[in-house]
């Protein structure tokens, strides 16, 4: 009984703009408890592996794969593989990393991922006026490389 009520919980859940991750959703229903370690020790080689699929990593050799920057992970998972694996990344590094990642990596490439990014600062960091702040976030990226 307890399980049916859990279920119909979770198919009530509003989705729209909120990070919900569907392994946890399906362990809950499951009935698992999984120590967030033990999640965390996973999430990170299966993203590396769908870069691996995606061609993404030729410039690495294979024994240093696993010691990608965290930074460099999220510019690459956020630029070509999809949704369900960026929440993923929320899920491995929380908000405020990924935010500065995002903005530090993406956003300072400029018009290259313009559109790309403005539905990055809608979807994931709510900006109220995402090509505003696209804009001002990489003009901000570009001013701290030139005073470097």
């Amino acid at each position: 009984m307890e399980k049916e009520v859990e279920l119909v919980k979770l198919k009530t859940l509003i989705f729209h703009r909120d990070i919900v991750f569907l392994n946890n959703l399906c362990i809950f229903a499951a009935g698992y408890n999984r120590n967030k370690m033990d999640q965390h020790l996973d999430i990170k080689p299966f993203l590396i592996e769908k870069l691996k699929q995606q061609h993404c990593l030729w410039s690495y050799e294979n024994y240093s794969i696993q010691d990608i920057p965290d930074d460099v992970l999220v510019e690459l998972v956020m630029l070509y593989l999809d949704i369900d694996e960026i929440n993923l990344l929320f899920q491995l590094f929380g908000y405020k990393k990924m935010k500065r990642a995002w903005i530090e990596n993406v956003v300072a490439q400029g018009d290259r991922y313009y559109n790309l990014n403005i539905f990055f600062a809608w979807y994931y960091f709510h900006a109220k006026r995402p090509r505003s702040y696209v804009k001002a976030m990489a003009t901000r990226q570009l001013n701290k490389r030139l005073a470097a």
